[in-house]
């Protein structure tokens, strides 16, 4: 009997220690699978080219075998996907600052790998959230526009060791120039912006100080929501702005649409940095628009992170600076606006005749997803690219350089 209630104790002893062990290690032991990686999709409201870059990211993981063709249909639903390699799990902050950061507080406590966040706002978020973690997630961002001006880096190989990504950067010094094409005599635009979002706002300063060089006068006026949209083109309109352009910011670039009507009621045209906006009642918009491509380098980014052939600390940001243009035709006749010889040879898409689905531009996007290479050629594609992103010592100390001149 003695020997029995020894034993007992004895278990009841090893239990409890275990019990005690559990308490300390089972969080960061359990939370995930450690054989795993766990990589978190988050995005900032939806705007059409994220959608383009997750696609991208997606068959590219499927490409390399990390999801095959029903988890990536599972994905494209926005499901979270747990498989025997990887654990995958999406995130949407919509539209709001609190959430967002709501948001990536949740993608923290998951223990990610690598987080990839769509826009500029929530990387920004993301980056202040893990500055001074011991050991952050890598953070690989895309649709991210003019990061160096939203402090996100310094410059492309100038940045905190954790985090890399691809930049869409948007010239206003190329856009600006799109407008006196169509208006040679122009003298007074309006600037519609969320005073909030550091893309809006830095885009605004620019084109300011643009046109102010062309002896152009400008206007601002801030909308913080769907209810200041009359307000502010009101108050534009009653100072003879000639034509509205709106810089880059996805608050904004979310009502384009109520924005143009409320202003083509007094027969003033609405220009935006975005290239697909003619859909929404821009009557001319221009911007980055290789949306799979850039999708296709974040993922892999990502694959060569998860595979441990990638040095963030030394991955530079791709920067991609092309412009596309497009016009809207059927907004154009509504204002009594024909466009001139001089812009319509620069047109990379045309709307009109009443067209409403995202043709022919969603058509090409389509194409480009479609046109997906061999795993062999991909390979060869992304070993280039990525060899391309190596931060040398001597890159680095130019791009120092160059900042301490500025």
């Amino acid at each position: 009997m003695h020997a029995v209630i020894v034993f007992m104790r004895a278990r009841s002893a090893m239990l409890l220690a275990g019990l005690l062990l559990l308490m300390f290690v089972a969080p960061a032991a359990l939370a995930q699978d450690a054989s795993k990686a766990t990589v978190g999709l988050l995005r900032f409201g939806f705007y059409p080219s994220t959608h383009w870059m997750e696609g991208a990211i997606l068959d590219l993981l499927e490409l390399y075998g990390w999801i095959n063709a029903a988890e990536k249909a599972q994905l494209r639903e926005r499901q979270d996907l747990e498989n025997e390699r990887l654990l995958i799990f999406w995130g949407d902050a919509g539209f709001d600052f609190n959430d967002a950061a709501l948001l990536i507080d949740e993608a923290l406590d998951r223990q990610p790998d690598a987080l990839i966040t769509f826009s500029t706002p929530l990387t920004q978020i993301a980056l202040n959230q893990t500055r001074h973690m011991e050991a952050p997630p890598a953070i690989i961002f895309a649709d991210v526009h003019n990061p160096a001006e939203a402090g996100i880096i310094q410059a492309s190989c100038l940045k905190p060791a954790h985090i890399s990504g691809v930049e869409a950067k948007i010239n206003y010094e190329d856009i600006l120039p799109l407008l006196l094409l169509q208006h040679p005599r122009l003298e007074s635009i309006g600037i519609l912006h969320h005073p909030s979002q550091a893309t809006g706002s830095q885009g605004a300063q620019q084109i300011q100080a643009i046109a102010e060089r062309q002896g152009i006068s400008v206007k601002s006026a801030p909308i913080l929501s769907l209810a200041d949209v009359k307000i502010a083109v009101d108050s534009l309109l009653s100072k003879g702005v000639e034509a509205i352009l709106i810089p880059y910011d996805l608050s904004v670039g979310q009502i384009v649409g109520f924005i143009a009507e409320t202003a083509m009621e007094q027969g003033v045209p609405v220009y935006h940095a975005s290239l697909m906006s003619v859909y929404l009642g821009a009557a001319m918009s221009a911007g980055p628009y290789l949306y799979v491509e850039q999708g296709r380098q974040a993922g892999s980014m990502l694959i060569a992170h998860l595979n441990g052939e990638l040095d963030m600390a030394r991955a530079a940001v791709k920067t991609h600076d092309h412009l596309a243009v497009a016009l809207n035709f059927d907004v154009a006749d509504a204002l009594g606006m024909q466009f001139t010889p001089a812009l319509l040879e620069m047109a990379d898409v045309i709307i009109e005749n009443g067209e409403t689905e995202m043709e022919p531009a969603w058509g090409l996007l389509t194409q480009q997803r479609a046109m997906l290479p061999t795993l062999a050629e991909q390979q060869a594609i992304d070993a280039a690219f990525l060899a391309s992103l190596q931060c040398a010592d001597e890159k680095i100390a130019q791009q120092r350089a160059s900042l301490a001149q500025d």
